[in-house]
């Protein structure tokens, strides 16, 4: 059976990591697939050259292809609109919308509804990206009313090269700004390794850890109605959890010793009959697995 839900992203071209991370974080989830359009991107800076491969025209044109496979949700699977201020992504996204007739969104919007789930008021920030990068990025989000309380980046005007930098060395960025306490801590760049360490890290620092692959593709899902919030809980699982409770789930062998209530606190349950039937079809039959008894909920050790 072909996949019922489509997730199209938009990947810059010299990204390595966000395709296989994503296609990690679904793997068993048979009824999702995930697509990609590519357009150029070689250099993140504030150059004029840099600045200018984020123009709408090639952005919008590998967006159109990806609607001609028929997509469920489109997103931009990159950070620009971090330092270019969450305007010029909420346009992007509307004029993909209105190209495409299928929701968008954006990896920097997708972090912002993750704040917004999560109550964020303070945040730490983890970037392979220049200073010229990051100081727009820390004046854009205190406009949106988050408060810094540390910040590690690495000089690297990238792009290609962001991914070559170790799980190891990422994850000392995000112990170094843990130290700041903060509400939660943000992996932002789509070509940077942090997607298979942020729950770990979640772990071992009793923090949130929001990687941008993973954050991404938790908000394609949201719009795609994969998952509902309920009115029973007051916080949702962190982004950097969600989607891999969907595929935990579905793998039930591995999957329900994971899942606890201890986590009650947490506002997003998952109706899986619901989502058997948006994803799996049978003629509009609910569809729901014989091991399910109750929506789970989800304990860190639950990711990837």
């Amino acid at each position: 059976m072909a996949p019922q839900l489509k997730l199209g992203l938009l990947t810059p071209s010299s990204n390595t990591i966000m395709e296989p991370q994503s296609a990690a974080v679904l793997a068993g989830l048979d009824h999702v697939s995930v697509h990609f359009g590519r357009f150029r991107v070689t250099e993140i800076s504030m150059s004029g050259d840099a600045l200018g491969q984020f123009k709408f025209g090639p952005q919008l044109a590998a967006a159109e292809l990806l609607a001609d496979a028929r997509m469920d949700v489109i997103a931009w699977g990159g950070t620009s609109g971090s330092w270019l201020g969450r305007a010029n992504d909420e346009e992007l996204v509307r004029q993909i919308e209105a190209r495409c007739g299928v929701p968008s969104t954006t990896s920097t919007l997708a972090l912002f509804a993750a704040f917004e789930a999560l109550d964020v008021q303070s945040y730490g920030l983890v970037t392979p990206y220049l200073t010229e990068i990051q100081e727009p990025i820390l004046k854009n989000f205190s406009a949106e009313g988050y408060s810094c309380t540390g910040d590690r980046r690495l000089e690297d005007p990238g792009n290609y090269s962001f991914a070559e930098y170790g799980e190891d060395r990422i994850a000392d960025m995000v112990r170094e700004v843990a130290e700041g306490n903060p509400d939660a801590i943000a992996i932002q760049c789509t070509n940077f390794n942090g997607t298979r360490i942020a729950p770990a890290l979640e772990e071992e620092l009793g923090i949130p850890v929001l990687d941008s692959v993973a954050f991404t593709i938790w908000h394609c899902m949201k719009l795609a109605g994969a998952m509902r919030p309920t009115s029973s809980r007051s916080r949702p699982p962190t982004a950097s959890r969600v989607t891999c409770c969907l595929v935990c789930a579905l793998k039930a062998a591995v999957s329900c010793a994971r899942f606890s209530s201890a986590v009650s606190s947490f506002g997003f349950s998952f109706d899986f009959a619901a989502i058997a039937c948006t994803l799996g079809g049978g003629g509009g039959k609910v569809i729901s697995p014989s091991w399910v008894t109750v929506a789970p909920r989800m304990t860190s050790s639950s990711m990837l």
